[in-house]
């Protein structure tokens, strides 16, 4: 099997690899990635279907292969609609035989489509190495814990967390500067901060030393109802549904993961894939609370609540 693609999860794991025109597809212990090499050389992650979501994978008229999926409606309730995702079969050489490399391709969606099977029978997924959390380098971190006691109590501490933030987050929090962001304005985030309680995200805009336009979520892991994120539309937003309190009202905020590639991250190529966002929270929360990141809603106490895993 060959190395596995830096837009993939530090903690993703290859099952299965197909390779397609101008790219490739993975199924991995997480998910199922179309990974596509036309613009970025490494690859970039172009959609991520979740396990459950997954229905059938086929070869076509001897030229395309193709993976039909569930869709997803508003609340995040696998729906009886499909889509049909088919991409090319890379075009022989002329020394090769296409019999014999479609006959590699029907044996390899018909492993595919057994290991997404048993994965689907079992959902009894291992839990996964949340240590790549923990190994970001300072130069991306560096100025998270000054901006967050700075908006928080005022308190321009750039060394360790002040104690307001400590007994939120606790003493090994995860921060990284302009990553989680509005998902109605992609530039919008300055700073997102996960631990032991919960989140914060704090709104705005920055330049320099100055920050405007700041709002900030604060939410617990335990009021978290939801993380509704629609695999089949192409921006890649997610939908958060939480209340502020236990018990509150309900309310939906919108989020992308887009941290900007540049040269300080370009060993994290994870770090900048949007769709990369779901799974980096659903390990966030499980890593920091023990629970898993909830997919959907509960309707009317009768669908069954999925979750990233």
């Amino acid at each position: 099997m060959d190395s596995t693609p830096s837009c993939l999860l530090p903690n993703e794991l290859i099952l299965h690899k197909l390779d397609i025109e101008n790219g490739s597809v993975y199924l991995t212990n997480r998910r199922l990635v179309v990974v596509s090499h036309k613009k970025v050389k490494d690859g970039e992650i172009v959609s991520a279907i979740p396990y459950d979501c997954l229905k059938n994978v086929s070869i076509q008229k001897e030229r395309f292969v193709a993976f039909n999926a569930l869709l997803l409606d508003e609340k995040g309730v696998i729906t009886k609609q499909s889509r049909e995702l088919r991409f090319n079969i890379p075009k022989t050489k002329i020394a090769e035989d296409k019999s014999s490399i479609l006959e590699r391709y029907r044996t390899i969606a018909e492993s595919i489509l057994q290991s997404i099977k048993d994965i689907q029978d079992s959902m009894n997924i291992a839990t996964h190495n949340l240590s790549y959390l923990s190994d970001l380098p300072k130069i991306l971190t560096q100025n998270a814990i000054l901006d967050l006691n700075t908006v928080l109590q005022d308190q321009p501490i750039p060394d360790y967390l002040y104690h307001e933030a400590v007994k939120f987050l606790g003493d090994d929090a995860f921060l990284l500067e302009e990553s989680l962001r509005d998902g109605e304005n992609p530039e919008d985030g300055i700073l997102f901060a996960a631990g032991v309680k919960g989140y914060i995200l704090i709104r705005g805009k920055k330049s320099g030393r100055f920050m405007t336009d700041v709002l900030i979520d604060k939410v617990e892991w335990a009021n978290i109802k939801a993380l509704v994120y629609h695999w089949q539309n192409e921006n890649s937003i997610m939908h958060m549904n939480y209340a502020l309190q236990k018990g509150h009202r309900m309310k939906t905020v919108s989020y992308i993961w887009n941290p900007p590639c540049t040269k300080m991250n370009s060993s994290y190529r994870w770090l900048c894939e949007k769709n990369n966002g779901p799974w980096i929270l659903a390990d966030l929360m499980f890593k920091y609370s023990c629970n898993k990141l909830p997919a959907s809603h509960i309707i009317g106490g009768h669908s069954k609540i999925r979750y990233y895993h």
